[in-house]
């Protein structure tokens, strides 16, 4: 399955819940269950410079496979990482070419999130986490 089809199962996933709070719930619970990234991996040249959160990623590509570590200090931002590397996996039919091919997955993922509700959101009305 490539990119743009796990985005679109990804979307269909979060159309199934009724209103925002379930949504920001569920990828609250996705960020909890992410592997544990070992502390050692949270240095400076894994954190992504911009966010508001702490966000590292880190990347390997062994035997072909991508494979990929992410860990965040916010719940809901772990759990969005945790969205975001779901897409990013490479199975075994996938490889760092594809990933590469895919240059407008930042504005189709964009368009994801802006279609699952986002803009329902009022400020100071989200969940705590």
């Amino acid at each position: 399955m490539g990119i743009p089809s796990k985005q679109r199962e990804l979307v269909d996933e979060l159309s199934l819940f009724q209103d925002w709070t379930e949504r920001y719930e569920y990828v609250i619970g996705l960020g909890k269950k992410l592997p544990k990234m070992p502390a050692e991996k949270h240095t400076e040249n894994r954190l992504i410079k911009g966010c508001q959160s702490q966000v590292w990623l880190d990347a390997d590509c062994e035997n072909g496979v991508m494979r990929f570590e992410a860990d965040s200090d916010s719940l809901i931002t772990k759990g969005m990482i945790a969205l975001f590397v779901r897409v990013l996996i490479c199975s075994l039919f996938e490889n760092p070419e594809q990933i590469a091919e895919s240059q407008r997955l930042v504005q189709e993922w964009k368009e994801a999130h802006r279609d699952c509700g986002k803009e329902e959101v009022k400020p100071g009305a989200r969940p705590d986490g």
